[in-house]
């Protein structure tokens, strides 16, 4: 009866170291879960932070630009008009000059285009 009592004292024994490990285990397991959650959370904020920042930054290049494309056209705008003005006063000074420089052209384009 003693080796019977002992066995089984011997198998309770063994049970509950396993049941200690087992819940020692769990409790790792639990810390490195959270752990693992905490960081998670601090990833989602600074992915937030960043792509709030870079689509700021987009907003900024995307307006610079813009605003350098509006000076482009408004110089190019104005260099036109000053070309036409100058245009519109040699016409207004030559007249015959401009109608034989035209006449000329227009002869040139002629035959270029009737050589195709």
């Amino acid at each position: 009866m003693t080796s019977a009592y002992s066995s089984q004292s011997k198998n309770l024994t063994h049970e509950s170291d396993d049941k200690s490990v087992d819940r020692s285990g769990m409790r790792e397991l639990k810390k490195d879960a959270h752990a693992l959650k905490e960081d998670l959370t601090h990833l989602k904020e600074d992915v937030v932070r960043v792509s709030g920042h870079a689509a700021t930054e987009a907003a900024h290049a995307l307006r610079a630009g813009a605003d350098s494309a509006g000076e482009l056209a408004t110089t190019a705008r104005e260099s036109a008009k000053r070309g036409h003005d100058a245009m519109c006063n040699t016409v207004r000074k030559n007249p015959t000059a401009s109608v034989l420089v035209a006449l000329g052209a227009g002869v040139l384009v002629g035959r270029v285009i009737g050589r195709r």
